[in-house]
């Protein structure tokens, strides 16, 4: 039985023989791959390290996926961008954790006073190349300006990997 497009209800009986029903069970299928966080990153000038998450679906067709990163420096710029590989390579005050060819989402966002930023993943307005398909698996990070902290002046928040389908 389908609950909605992300979860379905499993149920069924234990038959103990002779026809004899011993009891039931009753599980929640989870239809939607959650996304699977990788990469952990350093902090920055909050203490905290930059974490990144998605609200929504990654169902293709539903294009309600939405990227968030929170623990980040107020009111400062940065972007969210994708790409098909995972990596780690130091860069900025961080790690780059995506790879392949990197796809940025235009134009940079602003964090708010408690430095929380997120962006809707518009299937409709992707960049060239990074386009979105039923079954692709896409690492998504987000970049941000820190100046008041570290070496470089920018950094990165963790990563995550999210699977499309419909």
């Amino acid at each position: 039985v389908v609950a909605n497009n992300d979860t379905a209800m499993a149920f069924g009986t234990y038959d103990v023989g002779a026809g004899a029903v011993f009891g039931g069970w009753l599980a929640q299928v989870d239809l939607f791959n959650s996304p699977v966080r990788y990469c952990g990153t350093n902090p920055n000038s909050t203490g905290e390290a930059g974490t990144i998450a998605v609200t929504g679906s990654a169902d293709e067709i539903d294009n309600n996926l939405r990227l968030v990163a929170a623990n980040l420096p107020a009111l400062e710029f940065g972007f969210f961008f994708y790409g098909s590989t995972q990596t780690l390579v130091p860069a900025g005050d961080g790690y780059l954790c995506v790879g392949g060819g990197l796809f940025r989402l235009v134009p940079a966002v602003k964090t708010d006073t408690s430095g929380f930023v997120s962006r809707a993943l518009d299937h409709n307005n992707l960049p060239n190349g990074g386009e979105i398909f039923v079954g692709s698996a896409w690492n998504f990070q987000f970049a941000y300006r820190d100046p008041a902290f570290g070496t470089a002046g920018f950094n990165f928040s963790d990563a995550l990997e999210v699977t499309f389908y419909d």
